[in-house]
């Protein structure tokens, strides 16, 4: 089914959310890699193509945005579930979307502080506009993507943590509604 219903997540946020999680980890990957490992020389094109991808993930969750308001359909509590748990995810879920926002926006800023901006395109095609040009920013914007980076880091990881805790102490379908094996009966 493509889109959710009160008892299963449609495909269309289950695409969403599989890809958008990949693509954020491996850009958390990425720039630990670079700003901490990579060879000094090549640093400006990987900062580039990390910046281009960057850009295309914030495409993506602007699509997935756009997903989530037109597919309205929740499933409901999980049986067993208490409330305050069930609060607790949701409450999860909308910092993930924040921090996801946050570290892009922080991205995209600090891209337009270097010498020689990290343009790039989405898609390929449309050229992405710099937001800022002014140099002074740029270790503030550095400082922030980095400090948002770790955040979403450790919630991503509480997220997962509870996920894993769902399926395999719980055994509650929280994890099967949002992989493509369905519910269990």
């Amino acid at each position: 089914m493509l889109k959710s219903s009160a008892q299963n997540w449609g495909w269309g946020v289950k695409l969403f959310h599989w890809l958008s999680a990949a693509l954020v980890l491996y850009l958390l990957a990425d720039g630990w890699w670079m700003t901490h490992l990579a060879a000094r020389a090549g640093r400006l094109t990987q900062y580039r193509s990390h910046a281009v991808l960057g850009y295309n993930v914030l495409l993506l969750f602007a699509l997935r945005l756009a997903w989530r308001g037109a597919d309205r359909a929740t499933p409901g509590i999980p049986v067993g579930a208490r409330l305050r748990e069930w609060r607790a995810a949701r409450g999860t879920h909308a910092l993930l979307y924040v921090l996801v926002i946050a570290v892009s926006i922080t991205g995209w800023l600090l891209a337009g502080t270097f010498r020689e901006p990290l343009a790039g395109s989405l898609l390929g095609v449309i050229p992405v506009p710099m937001l800022t040009r002014d140099l002074s920013l740029h270790r503030p914007m550095e400082e922030a993507h980095a400090m948002l980076s770790y955040v979403l880091l450790a919630v991503f990881v509480l997220h997962f943590a509870a996920a894993l805790r769902h399926r395999f102490l719980l055994r509650s379908d929280v994890w099967d509604r949002m992989t493509w094996r369905g519910r269990r009966s």
